[in-house]
């Protein structure tokens, strides 16, 4: 019971989550295993307080059909009032037509912790696990060829 308070106590005070916004895709390569892409992605806080951004977990759609799945720890901390760009990379399987222009939506969700020590205990016993929704869409220029 007083860990559930503790939880509480701890949620009622924790600044809001991050938001995320796309900069830009790039397209760095091609293979026999696919088309390589990175999503750049503007991380934004609009809190007081730092947010240390712990895991990505993000799937890529293209035309609607769901082509890449990733885990990603994007190995930042937001400083408060601050936007870090964060690079998720991407490939796309050569069974997909990648040429001309596509619209792709990138989705999932960040965990982040909250400051705190105990926030930091109960984000490491999985008690209280912060996530913020990923949910960015676009269109992607293949140019001509795959």
């Amino acid at each position: 019971m007083l860990i559930g308070m503790a939880a509480l106590a701890v949620g009622c005070s924790r600044p809001g989550p991050p938001r995320f916004e796309a900069v830009g895709v790039t397209r760095v390569g091609a293979s026999a295993e696919g088309v390589e892409l990175v999503f750049h992605i503007a991380a934004i806080n609009d809190s007081k307080e730092p947010l240390p951004l712990r895991r990505v977990s993000y799937t890529l759609a293209l035309e609607g059909r769901e082509v890449f799945t990733g885990v990603r720890s994007p190995e930042t901390t937001l400083s408060r009032y601050e936007t870090h760009e964060i690079d998720l990379p991407a490939i796309v399987p050569p069974e997909y037509d990648t040429r001309g222009v596509a619209p792709y939506r990138l989705s999932g969700s960040v965990t982040y912790l909250t400051p705190g020590k105990l926030a930091e205990v109960l984000f490491e016993s999985d008690m209280l696990v912060p996530e913020a929704d990923l949910n960015i869409a676009g269109e992607i220029d293949f140019g001509g060829g795959g």
